[in-house]
């Protein structure tokens, strides 16, 4: 029986060595970010209770990567995205914004871009709300 448990042992430690060496067979898109969220940024709330954000910037079109999405998570739970196929311009560099509203409410927000499969940036804990200031 012990044979067997070693013979397991192995397995966990194959899994982690596979998922490293192929963690560097991709090459990371260059990909400039002009408008992107910082982790936990307050956005303030417009008169529908809610707020836009957005992640935008550029690329040049002789990418390696086929689709850049961006993700929304409400709590951790997806909830919108939005894609681009990178071959859908004829332009030598492709310019991007995606934006969605979050509602001013007591959730946590996230915003995740991907490049395939690949996450390029994320920012955690966005929320949407008002700041008052009591001198």
């Amino acid at each position: 029986m012990s044979n067997n448990l070693s013979r397991f042992a192995f397995v966990p430690a194959a899994v982690i060595i596979l998922h490293v060496v192929c963690s560097f067979c991709y090459a990371v898109p260059s990909i400039v970010l002009d408008a992107k969220p910082q982790n936990m940024q307050l956005f303030p709330r417009g008169a529908d209770d809610s707020a836009s954000v957005g992640i935008g910037g550029y690329f040049l079109r002789d990418t390696t990567f086929h689709v850049l999405k961006a993700e929304y998570r409400r709590n951790g739970i997806l909830f919108a995205a939005e894609s681009l196929l990178t071959d859908s311009s004829n332009a030598d560099t492709i310019r991007f914004y995606f934006s969605r509203k979050i509602a001013a409410e007591l959730a946590q927000y996230s915003l995740i871009l991907r490049a395939d499969t690949a996450t390029l940036f994320s920012a955690e804990s966005l929320l949407a709300g008002d700041v008052i200031l009591i001198n």
